[in-house]
């Protein structure tokens, strides 16, 4: 693409490229479904960059239109349709295909998951909801699930891209930044 971007200069020109990337990478029975989860990968990301996330206020409306939970549910269509994916190829072609499709689904639904249940959780504890709680655990889960994902990545390979993934992405400041950023409330009945 980057040798001769005048051949992708419409919306749809770049699903020629993803398929024949994800059929060279991984085979043409995957080619069509991964260049489809490239693509909406593609299009979550660039609706609210990850970096965007931490900002007040919430870029997603938590109270109208489901706006925040519609865009969790598709990051778990979109999780799910990938791992499916992962899971129909050979042990081989799998550790590439995590490297390159499912390792950014994975943590791209994690860093959501934790930005957006996090602003729910404090809307929800200004009403002094019970389901605070619930958000609560949701976002230490997810936060710890990230941590999870990321050793993942580092095992691939004998340790061959270990720390690859080690940069902090939860707050971009600091890591006390980081740690404000993800300050879930506790209710207590």
């Amino acid at each position: 693409m980057a040798y001769d971007i005048s051949k992708f200069s419409t919306a749809d020109s770049t699903d020629p490229w993803l398929k024949a990337w994800a059929t060279r990478e991984f085979g043409a029975g995957v080619a069509d479904a991964t260049a489809e989860v490239m693509a909406t990968y593609g299009k979550l990301l660039i609706r609210r960059k990850y970096e965007l996330l931490n900002k007040t206020p919430f870029l997603y409306d938590i109270w109208n239109y489901y706006e925040a939970e519609t865009v969790l549910d598709e990051w778990t269509t979109l999780l799910d349709k990938t791992q499916k994916l992962y899971d129909s190829l050979d042990a081989e072609t799998q550790i590439a295909f995590f490297e390159m499709v499912l390792h950014p689904v994975l943590a791209g639904g994690i860093v959501q998951r934790v930005y957006i249940n996090a602003a729910r959780n404090a809307a929800y504890a200004k009403q002094k909801r019970m389901s605070t709680n619930t958000l609560t655990a949701d976002v230490k889960s997810a936060y710890a699930q990230d941590s999870v994902v990321q050793k993942r990545y580092h095992s691939l390979l004998n340790g061959k891209w270990n720390h690859m993934m080690d940069q902090i992405h939860f707050g971009y400041t600091n890591w006390y930044a980081a740690q404000t950023a993800l300050h879930c409330h506790i209710l207590t009945p």
